[in-house]
C-alpha cells in the first residue's frame, strides 16, 4: 500500500477552526480540531477533535485525537503539556 503524501502547504480539514495560528511546512490539522494562538513547526500534526490554546509546537510532533492543552512542545515533543478539557 502506498503511503500518504502531504503537500508542503499545511493540510487543514474543512471542519477545523484556527484563530491566530501559524503552521509550518507539511503540517496537518484534523477534523473538528480547534487551534487558538498556536505556532506549529514543520512536519507536525494534530489529529481529530483536539483543542490547543496558546501553544508553541516544535518540529516532528504528533498530537493525538481528543487532546486538550496549552504550553510548549519541543522538537522531540518532550515537555508537551496536556490537561483534561474543562
Amino acid at each position: 500500500m502506498a503511503g500518504k503524501l502531504l503537500p508542503a502547504n499545511p493540510t487543514i480539514d474543512p471542519s477545523a477552526k484556527l484563530h491566530d495560528t501559524k503552521l509550518g511546512a507539511y503540517c496537518e490539522v484534523g477534523a473538528r480540531t480547534i487551534l487558538h494562538e498556536v505556532a506549529m513547526d514543520d512536519y507536525s500534526y494534530v489529529v481529530n477533535d483536539a483543542e490547543i490554546t496558546y501553544a508553541t509546537i516544535g518540529k516532528f510532533c504528533s498530537i493525538a485525537a481528543m487532546t486538550s492543552g496549552s504550553g510548549t512542545a519541543r522538537s522531540s515533543c518532550r515537555g508537551a503539556r496536556s490537561a483534561p478539557a474543562p
